[in-house]
C-alpha cells in the first residue's frame, strides 16, 4: 500500500468513526457534552479491530492547540488553503485535505451535540463550536474534551500543559465578568469526573501545571492553582497531575502542591525547571520548545506542541543475571505468566526485553573482572536497544502515519502537511529507558563484598544458591540482604548506582554521535513486576519474584534510614544527565503525616531539597499499610484507596497481587 493510499484509508476510517460516535449531553447541571465509554460506540463489521482507529496516534504525547485558536471549521479552512500551496508534495496535500474533511466532520459532531441539548446556553456553546473558534473558557473546555475524546478512541492520550492552553480564555472571561472562580472550578471538576469515567489507572492522561517561560518568568497562573484544587476536590486517579517548580513559582501554587501530596495518591509529581531546562537547551533543544516540556503518558519528558516521543526499555537487573551466567538464561523456579499491572486484564507470559546469548566473559577472578564483565554486558544491552530504536526510526520515517485529526492540531503540521509519527514536528524525541539500576547496583555490591572482599562465599557457592532460589541457603540470603543497599546514604552501594548511571549516559552520548540522532537517557523502569517474574534470584538476596526497584529508586524494603537518606543516596548520581527524566519515588507511611501543618511543612522541605540535590523529578506518596492489607481482604469497601504505580496512580483494588505487594513493600519504615 502506498502512503497516499494509507492516508486515504485513514481519512475514510476517521470519517466513519465520527459519523457513528454517540452524542451524549452533560450530566444534570453539567456543561461538558460527549461520550465517555467506548462501549457506547456502534462498531462497524468491516473494521479490523474495534479500537484500532487511532492506533497510529501513539498517544504518548499531547495534541496541539490549533482547534482552540481557529476552531474546528477554522482548522479545516486553513488545511484546505495550505493544501493548495504550490510547494506541497502529494503526501502533504493529501494529509491536509484529509484534515479538512476530518475537522469539518468534527464540527458536524459538535453540531449534533447542539441538537441534543435543551438548555439555550449549552445549545449556543455547541453551535459556536460547530461554526467557529471557542470564545469563552467554557467553550474552550468543551472543545478540548470533544477533540481529546475522539483522539483517544481505543486508548487515552496525554493532556500536556492545559493550564497554559486554556488560560487566555479564563483570563478574558474573568476580566469581562462572565465567569467566577467558583464557576471555573466547577467546570474543571466536571472535566476531571469525565476523564475518570473514561478510564482509570495506566491511562496516559497526564497533565503538567506551572513552569517558567523562555525569559525565566513564572508561567504559573490562576488556572494552574484551580486545577490543583480540582484534584483536591475530586480525589480520583485522573488526570495524573505533575507540576513544574522554579525559583519564581508563586507561593500559593507551592502550598497547593503540598496539599495534593498530603492526599497520598502520588499525584503532583514535581519537576524542577532549574535542573531540566538548561540540560535540554545544552543538548540542542531550542529554549522556546524546552520551556514547553511536560510529561508523556507516565513520567518521561516530552515537548508540548513541539514533539512526539518514542522509547525502548531495557532490564538492568536481568543484565546482572546474564552476566553471571555468561549470556545464558537460567531455569526459573516457575512459569512467567503474570499481569502487566492490573487484575482486570488477563495475565500473559512475560518476557525480558534483553538480548540473551552475549557472553561478556569470566567474572569470577576479582571484583575488577566482575565490573568489567557486567559493564560489557550492560553496554551490549544498551546498544542492542539503541539499534532497535534506530531501526524503528527508519521504518517510521518511511511508513509512519498519524491521523490527520492529530496532525492538524499542531501549528507546524497544519502549515506543512507533515506527519507527527514520521518525525515532522520540530523536536522528534527518541529515548532509552534504563530502569532499576539501583537494584543491579545492590547485587554487584553484595557480590563484591561477599565474594571478593570478605571472601565469605565462593562464586560457585553464590551461583548454586541463586540456582536454588536460596532454598536451603537462608543464612547466606540473610547475610546478603544485610549488606549495603542503595537508599540508605551508604557510599558503597550508592557509588555503584551512580557509576551505572554515568555509564548509561556515556554510552548514549557515544551512540548519539555515531547515529547522528540524539538519544535521550531516562532512568525509568516501569516493568519492575515483570522483571521480578522473568529474572531469577540475585546476589543482593532477592529471590525470584521478590520486588525490584522502579526508576532510580531503592529496591522495596531495602531503604530503612528514612527519606533524607534515600534522597542523599540518589543525589550522588549525575541525575541531571538523564534528561529524559530520572524519577525518585518516596513512599512515606501515613503515621508520618498525622499532624497536618507539620506534614505540609515537611513535604515542602522535601520538595525544596530535591531541587537543591540536583533531582529533575521527585514523586511523593503517603500510604497506610494496614489500610492496604484491609483492602486486600475487603476490596469492596476500599474502592477509593488510590496509590502510585509508576508514572500514574490507580485504585489499589485494581492492582494485581504482585503490584499490591510491591506498593506495600516500598513504604519507608
Amino acid at each position: 500500500m502506498s502512503l497516499l493510499e494509507a492516508i486515504e484509508n485513514s481519512r475514510k476510517l476517521v470519517l466513519e468513526l465520527l459519523a457513528v460516535l454517540p452524542v451524549r449531553g452533560p450530566e444534570a447541571g453539567g456543561v461538558i457534552a460527549g461520550f465517555t465509554k467506548e462501549a457506547d460506540i456502534p462498531m462497524q463489521p468491516h473494521w479490523p479491530h474495534p479500537f484500532f482507529l487511532m492506533a497510529g496516534d501513539n498517544r504518548h504525547y499531547p495534541m496541539g492547540k490549533t482547534y482552540l485558536r481557529y476552531g474546528f471549521r477554522g482548522v479545516a479552512e486553513r488545511a484546505e488553503k495550505n493544501a493548495l500551496a504550490p510547494d506541497k508534495t502529494p503526501e502533504a496535500r493529501a494529509n491536509l485535505l484529509a484534515a479538512r474533511d476530518e475537522y469539518n466532520a468534527l464540527a458536524g459532531f459538535a453540531a449534533r451535540h447542539a441538537d441534543a441539548v435543551d438548555d439555550p446556553a449549552l445549545k449556543a456553546d455547541y453551535l459556536q463550536l460547530a461554526s467557529g473558534a471557542p470564545l469563552t473558557f467554557r467553550q474552550a473546555v468543551q472543545a478540548f474534551y470533544l477533540l481529546w475524546r475522539v483522539r483517544s478512541v481505543g486508548c487515552t492520550g496525554s493532556i500536556g500543559r492545559l493550564d497554559q492552553h486554556l488560560y487566555p480564555f479564563y483570563r478574558a472571561d474573568m476580566e469581562a465578568g462572565r465567569l467566577t472562580e467558583d464557576e471555573a472550578l466547577s467546570i474543571l471538576c466536571e472535566l476531571w469526573e469525565k476523564l475518570n469515567a473514561v478510564a482509570s489507572g495506566d491511562t496516559l492522561v497526564t497533565l503538567m501545571l506551572g513552569g517558567s517561560g523562555p525569559d525565566g518568568a513564572d508561567e504559573t497562573n490562576d488556572l494552574s492553582c484551580l486545577m490543583l484544587r480540582a484534584s483536591l476536590a475530586v480525589r480520583k486517579t485522573e488526570p495524573h497531575v505533575s507540576v513544574r517548580l522554579h525559583e519564581k513559582t508563586r507561593a500559593d501554587f507551592r502550598a497547593l502542591v503540598s496539599q495534593v501530596h498530603l492526599l497520598g495518591h502520588g499525584q503532583a509529581a514535581v519537576y524542577y525547571d532549574a535542573n531540566i531546562l538548561p540540560v535540554l537547551i545544552a543538548h540542542g533543544v531550542p529554549a522556546e520548545y524546552a520551556c514547553r516540556y511536560c510529561t508523556n503518558g507516565c513520567t518521561e519528558v516530552v515537548l508540548d506542541g513541539a514533539g512526539k516521543i518514542e522509547f525502548d526499555p531495557m532490564d538492568a537487573v536481568k543484565t546482572v543475571e546474564l552476566t553471571l551466567n555468561r549470556g545464558a538464561e537460567p531455569a526459573l523456579p516457575g512459569d512467567t505468566v503474570g499481569y502487566y499491572w492490573t487484575r482486570n486484564v488477563p495475565p500473559v507470559e512475560q518476557k525480558s526485553t534483553c538480548d540473551p546469548g552475549f557472553d561478556s566473559g569470566d567474572w569470577t577472578a576479582s571484583k575488577e573482572a566482575l565490573r568489567a564483565a557486567f559493564d560489557r554486558q550492560l553496554v551490549h544491552q544498551f546498544r542492542y536497544h539503541i539499534d532497535r530504536l534506530m531501526r524503528r526510526r527508519s521504518d517510521m520515517r518511511a511508513f509512519g502515519l498519524a491521523h490527520a485529526l492529530l496532525n492538524a492540531s499542531f501549528d507546524t503540521l497544519l502549515e506543512s502537511g507533515g506527519d507527527a509519527v514520521r518525525g515532522d514536528l520540530p523536536c522528534d524525541v527518541w529515548m532509552l529507558f534504563a530502569g532499576s539500576l539501583p537494584t543491579a547496583a545492590d547485587a554487584l555490591t553484595a557480590l563484591n563484598r561477599a565474594v571478593f572482599e570478605e571472601k565469605r562465599y565462593t562464586s560457585q557457592e553464590i551461583m548454586n544458591a541463586l540456582a536454588a532460589n536460596f532454598e536451603g541457603c537462608e543464612e547466606m540470603r540473610a547475610r546478603l540482604r544485610g549488606l549495603p543497599k542503595f537508599g540508605n546514604d551508604n557510599d558503597e552501594a550508592d557509588a555503584e548506582a551512580a557509576r551505572l548511571c554515568a555509564l548509561f549516559c556515556d554510552t548514549l552520548e557515544a551512540c548519539s554521535r555515531e547515529n547522528g540522532v540524539l538519544i535521550w537517557p531516562a532512568l525509568i523502569g516501569y516493568l519492575f513486576v515483570q522483571e521480578a517474574l522473568f529474572t531469577g534470584a540475585t546476589p543482593d538476596g532477592r529471590r525470584w519474584k521478590d520486588p525490584i526497584g522502579e526508576h532510580f529508586s531503592p529496591t522495596p524494603g531495602c531503604a530503612v534510614n528514612g527519606p533524607t537518606a534515600l534522597m542523599l543516596s540518589a543525589a550522588k548520581a549525575p541525575l541531571k544527565r538523564a534528561f529524559g527524566v530520572a524519577p525518585v519515588h518516596i513512599s512515606l507511611p501515613r503515621s508520618a503525616a498525622s499532624d497536618r501543618e507539620k506534614s505540609l511543612e515537611t513535604l515542602a522541605q522535601l520538595v525544596d531539597a530535591g531541587e537543591k540535590l540536583g533531582f529533575n523529578m521527585l514523586d511523593i506518596s503517603i500510604y497506610d499499610a494496614e489500610e492496604m492489607r484491609e483492602a486486600q481482604k475487603d476490596p469492596e469497601n476500599h474502592a477509593d484507596l488510590i496509590v502510585r504505580v509508576w508514572g500514574y496512580s490507580a485504585r489499589f483494588i485494581d492492582l494485581s497481587d504482585e503490584m499490591q505487594e510491591h506498593v506495600i513493600a516500598r513504604i519507608l519504615a
